[in-house]
């Protein structure tokens, strides 16, 4: 498989989905789950999955500029998401969703970032022991 599907595919599929649920003038969400709750979930996933096909697989620390393109890149697809939900019937467009969405952004680059550096370091220790 290579490494383009096998990295960008996720979040573009990902993506994908999200812009279908919310072209739904009435998402398919459980009536005990707040809808405004999965706005920090989905884009959280979403920045992950970004920062994970930016950084692609490498073993260094994540750069910098890859974080800020996953930001950059969840933050836009927000904003054309609250844009786009201004044309659907019974759908509104917030502000206070664009800051769930931003607030699921930076949790979703801080857990890829942890896991990147504890996975790191996880595969040092490994390598280390078996020289």
């Amino acid at each position: 498989m290579s490494k383009f599907f096998r990295f960008w595919f996720p979040p573009i599929l990902y993506a994908i989905l999200i812009f279908i649920l919310s072209s739904l003038s009435k998402p398919p969400i459980p009536l005990e789950i707040e809808s405004n709750l999965l706005h920090y979930p989905e884009y959280a996933v979403l920045s992950f999955l970004l920062l994970r096909a930016f950084h692609f697989g490498k073993k260094e620390n994540v750069s910098i500029k890859n974080i800020l393109f996953s930001f950059l890149i969840s933050i836009f697809f927000g904003l054309s998401d609250e844009f786009h939900q201004a044309f659907v019937p019974a759908r509104v467009p917030e502000l206070n969703d664009l800051i769930r969405d931003s607030i699921g952004t930076l949790a979703g680059l801080i857990v890829f970032i942890l896991f990147n550096y504890f996975y790191n370091k996880w595969k040092g220790k490994q390598q280390c022991q078996t020289n």
